[in-house]
């Protein structure tokens, strides 16, 4: 290589780190993101059934476990109207979060009942190690009652909560709007002290929000049980069913979107004055 172009190559790294002076972030949701909360609504599920002398309720198998308080009841056989709604609340408003299902699965007691989504953990830690990108733990958890406890959960499973790695971000209870519009303007303020490289989401919403806030070419992935889904999902959402990828190590599976998460990956690290080399991928 000539010393000409070794010195416009070293003038235009100069230049890209200049103009993204901002450090990098990479979001991640934490429920059905990072955490399969289907464990905690399958526990809510038992006590509530101990509580209320449901035994079929209290028996409800992981598998049974719906995203509706009301789904799960169903499955257990209860059905009557009044019944339903004392324990669930009305699931099309805000009135679940005050009843009986509602105030344990909001618990912030409640969080150590979460499962992991596979290989979650592990893909965490590569993107920080790998990209040297701030984590933004961007969650609509209530900030009162369930920040504490989520950083313990965090530490607990290994994610990175160290304060130079990662920032956690939760909704206070008077905050108004839904979740997408929670977090659009949390991210057009995050966008102003950081460059967002990327972003992991399992909510639709959520995830068609993140592809319109971000740079066209940042990963935006939502992790979901089937990718042939994409009723109403926006072009260049990226969708994956775990974070595996491969069958070696701590992962008993193999991941048939490992070359995807790949991909995803080199694409994290392609920010500005990232030094790192492709083969230590």
């Amino acid at each position: 290589m000539t010393k000409t172009k070794l010195l416009l190559l070293s003038l235009c790294f100069l230049i890209n780190c200049v103009a993204h002076a901002k450090p990098a972030a990479v979001i991640f949701d934490l429920d059905d993101t990072l955490f399969d909360v289907s464990c905690r609504k399958a526990e809510v599920s038992h006590q509530l059934g101990v509580q209320w002398r449901l035994p079929r309720l209290a028996a409800l198998r992981l598998e049974e476990t719906d995203y509706f308080c009301a789904g799960s009841l169903k499955n257990a056989g209860i059905e009557e109207a009044s019944l339903v709604n004392r324990i669930c609340g009305d699931e099309k408003g805000d009135g679940w979060k005050t009843s009986p299902w509602g105030r344990l699965f909001l618990s912030g007691s409640f969080l150590k009942y979460d499962c992991l989504l596979p290989g979650s953990v592990e893909f965490v830690n590569r993107v920080t190690r790998k990209t040297g990108a701030i984590l933004i733990y961007l969650t609509a958890r209530t900030q009162e009652t369930q920040e504490a406890d989520t950083w313990r959960e965090l530490e607990y499973h290994s994610f990175p909560v160290e304060k130079e790695k990662a920032l956690l971000v939760t909704r206070p209870s008077g905050a108004s709007g839904s979740d997408a519009e929670f977090k659009r303007g949390l991210v057009r303020s995050l966008a102003t002290r950081f460059e967002l490289i990327g972003a992991f989401d399992d909510s639709r919403s959520n995830a068609n929000m993140l592809r319109q806030e971000l740079p066209p070419d940042a990963p935006v992935v939502r992790p979901v049980r089937d990718v042939s889904e994409r009723t109403g999902v926006s072009d260049g959402v990226e969708q994956i069913t775990n974070y595996y990828f491969n069958s070696g190590g701590s992962s008993a599976e193999a991941s048939a979107n490992a070359s995807q998460l790949e991909s995803i990956l080199r694409r994290l690290r392609q920010m500005p004055c990232d030094t790192a080399k492709a083969e230590d991928l």
